[in-house]
């Protein structure tokens, strides 16, 4: 009997698959020796020009590539008997991919024959085919590893070179060779007008939607691939430090001479400066206290605000509710006036007479730290369970004992379940690693203790606010009254 043989040929980007690159038709020519090597007949050739198949599931990879579908099809009726590729990463970048590759093939009765990894035609079902599949399969995904490595390590080469080692910025274009090679970059004459013109309403402190209507009345044109002028264009333009002629590029920061600066010295230290103008760091604080103070219901600050009918009252209020509007969340109508929680917090260190006295206070809230690790313990414990979970699924949809579908329905509910989890882990392992030393602590709420009436009235509200928070204080109000005060901070 005549084997038929199915070849299925694939490269990772359009590049590899250009007229005068040879790789699509290489594979396709060596999987047409092997059939005829074997005997065997070539009815079919999948090919896929361009593409990363880094897919998990094999439906989605359907519907990106045609080449996978007409592989189902002609499966499902039996239209092969072997499916030859040049290694198992042809037929994806992912282990799920392959093996649903090579159970859709075995559940219609064919093989997959890789060149990568020669053996005979009916070892596929057997150890020795098994573990040959199971050593390409990790090899595709190490490969994937190894690509991304080898692209982060050619982008600083080229950084280190002075090269911007993405596509250049508006205003500019590359310089290249006769053989192709980047050289440097100089100024687009159809976009650099538009960077200046940008630059100069900046400066004038104009925002970002009147300059990016002004850009547009300009008749200045975006690149095809990009958007048209957004205020958030126009903020990413202004915040590069390429146009200053300065590269950046995870840690490296190198000034390079390969391009033309569009800012000179002068015109980099105003927009400088005219970042930090608009920089929002948030306002200064208005009292020592403003940051400590916390609406007991939902767990927000309380924010700051003048209210009452001369606008000289200072008022906490709920921050949940402040912003209602916006977020659509709402609290309840929770106000105090600062006075109230000044004379409160001074009235509380005021009480202290020793340190020994605030140590033990300390002490009896120190459960909290008890509570935290055994929440970080058996949250971490939930977390090894739900990937347990998902490894035995995996198992099961790579021997075809569960359809993709259904796995990929269970898999997301696990995966929306871990991250939930791995949330909730780093805000415990962060509250652990940020509850101060009660020794340290004691020391902060003594010394703080000590100082004379009307002292917070007095000091600077930066400096108080960071006294305070050494020494752990919250104050909790609801229903615009004091509910405790503690240092749990």
């Amino acid at each position: 009997m005549t084997r038929r043989v199915a070849i299925f040929a694939s490269v990772s980007s359009p590049q590899q698959a250009a007229i005068d690159k040879d790789s699509l038709p290489s594979q396709e020519r060596d999987g047409r020796a092997w059939a005829e090597s074997v005997g065997g007949d070539v009815v079919a050739v999948y090919r896929v020009p361009g593409h990363s198949r880094k897919y998990i599931f094999f439906p989605d990879a359907e519907k990106a590539m045609g080449a996978y579908r007409q592989l189902r099809e002609d499966a499902e009726a039996q239209k092969f008997d072997v499916l030859w590729c040049r290694a198992r990463d042809r037929l994806g970048r992912t282990d799920a991919l392959i093996s649903q590759v090579e159970a859709i093939c075995a559940n219609a009765g064919a093989s997959v024959y890789s060149a990568a990894m020669p053996s005979q035609l009916d070892d596929a079902s057997k150890a020795s085919g098994i573990y040959l599949s199971a050593v390409e399969r990790a090899q595709a995904q190490v490969e994937n590893e190894v690509r991304v490595q080898r692209h982060r390590m050619g982008m600083r080469a080229r950084a280190r070179r002075g090269l911007h080692p993405s596509i250049w910025p508006y205003g500019y274009r590359a310089i290249r060779d006769d053989n192709g090679k980047c050289l440097g970059a100089e100024f687009e004459p159809s976009e650099i007008g538009a960077v200046r013109l940008i630059t100069d309403l900046y400066l004038q402190g104009i925002g970002y939607k009147r300059i990016a209507e002004a850009v547009r009345a300009a008749g200045y044109r975006t690149r095809p691939d990009a958007r048209l002028w957004w205020p958030s264009k126009i903020r990413k333009m202004v915040g590069n430090d390429l146009y200053a002629g300065i590269l950046r590029y995870d840690d490296l920061v190198i000034e390079s001479d390969k391009f033309p600066p569009a800012w000179d010295g002068d015109t980099y230290a105003e927009v400088l400066r005219e970042r930090q103008h608009r920089h929002r760091g948030g306002q200064r604080r208005v009292l020592p206290v403003s940051g400590i103070v916390i609406c007991a219901r939902c767990g927000r600050r309380m924010t700051a605000d003048r209210y009452d009918h001369n606008r000289e009252i200072i008022y906490y209020r709920c921050g949940t509710r402040k912003r209602r509007r916006v977020t659509g969340e709402d609290c309840h109508a929770n106000t105090i006036k600062a006075a109230v929680v000044m004379q409160a917090v001074e009235l509380t260190f005021s009480a202290f007479t020793s340190r020994e006295e605030i140590l033990r206070n300390l002490e009896d809230e120190s459960g909290k730290a008890e509570a935290l690790r055994a929440e970080l313990e058996r949250i971490t414990a939930a977390i090894a369970d739900i990937g347990e979970r998902r490894r035995r699924l995996a198992l099961l949809v790579e021997t075809g004992a569960m359809l993709a579908d259904v796995y990929r329905e269970r898999d997301d509910a696990l995966v929306t379940e871990l991250d939930t989890a791995a949330t909730h882990r780093s805000a415990i392992a962060s509250e652990l690693l940020h509850l101060p030393d009660l020794s340290e602590q004691a020391d902060a709420v003594w010394e703080i203790a000590q100082r004379p009436p009307g002292w917070l009235a007095d000091t600077d509200p930066e400096q108080g606010y960071a006294t305070l928070h050494a020494a752990g204080l919250r104050v909790l109000v609801e229903n615009s009254t004091i509910l405790r005060i503690d240092f749990r901070g």
